[in-house]
C-alpha cells in the first residue's frame, strides 16, 4: 500500500482535510524566455538563486501542510527541476505520504529524467506538453535556440523510462510485459 494511500485511509474524513493541496513556487529561474510567462529569470541569475527558499525552509512548509491532513503538493516554477536540491524535496514529500505533482518547462538541462523517478518503485505518470509542433514555432514561442531537439529527446526518454518501469511493476505482479 503507498503513503499516499495510508494517509487517505487513517483521515477520519479523507476529502475534509484542512488542506487539500499545496502549491510551491521552487524557482523563478528557467532555461527558456518563453513570451508568454511572466516568471522566466534566466537559469543562471544568481540572485534570483540567492532569493530562493532553502531546502530546510521548504521543507518545513511540506510539515506544516502535512500537519493540516495535505494530501498533495505541486512545485511549480520556472523550471524547478533546475534546483540542485529537488530530489530531496521530492522524496521528502513523499515520506510524509503527499502525492507530488510538477508544473515545469521540460526545458531543464539538468534532469532529463530525475532519478529519483528513474529508481523510484512509484508508478509515476508524466505528461509533455510542447507549445509547438514544428522548430519554428517552438523556438518562436521559447526563444531558446535548440529548445526543441530537447523536448523531442526528453519526450523519447521520458517514454523509454515509462515503459521500463511498466515492464517492471508488471513483472513484480507476475504479468506479462
Amino acid at each position: 500500500m503507498s503513503d499516499f494511500v495510508r494517509r487517505v485511509k487513517q483521515l477520519a474524513k479523507p476529502f475534509a482535510s484542512r488542506l487539500r493541496q499545496l502549491d510551491i513556487e521552487l524557482t523563478e529561474r528557467c532555461n527558456n524566455d518563453c513570451i508568454h510567462c511572466c516568471i522566466n529569470l534566466p537559469a543562471n541569475d544568481s540572485d534570483a538563486q540567492r532569493r530562493e527558499m532553502t531546502a530546510a525552509q521548504v521543507k518545513d512548509i511540506l510539515k506544516q501542510a502535512s500537519d493540516l491532513d495535505c494530501l498533495q503538493v505541486r512545485f511549480t516554477g520556472g523550471e524547478p527541476l533546475l534546483r540542485p536540491d529537488f530530489e530531496q524535496l521530492y522524496l521528502y514529500a513523499r515520506r510524509l505520504g503527499m502525492k507530488v505533482l510538477l508544473s515545469r518547462t521540460r526545458a531543464s538541462s539538468r534532469h532529463t529524467l530525475p532519478t529519483c523517478w528513474r529508481t523510484s518503485r512509484h508508478w509515476y505518470r508524466w505528461r509533455l506538453r510542447s507549445t509547438g509542433c514544428h522548430t519554428e514555432s517552438y523556438e518562436g514561442v521559447t526563444r531558446a535556440p535548440g529548445s526543441f531537439a530537447q523536448i523531442l529527446a526528453r519526450r523519447e526518454s521520458a517514454a523509454g523510462a515509462q515503459r521500463a518501469v511498466y515492464r517492471q511493476v508488471s513483472a513484480a505482479a507476475g504479468e506479462q510485459a
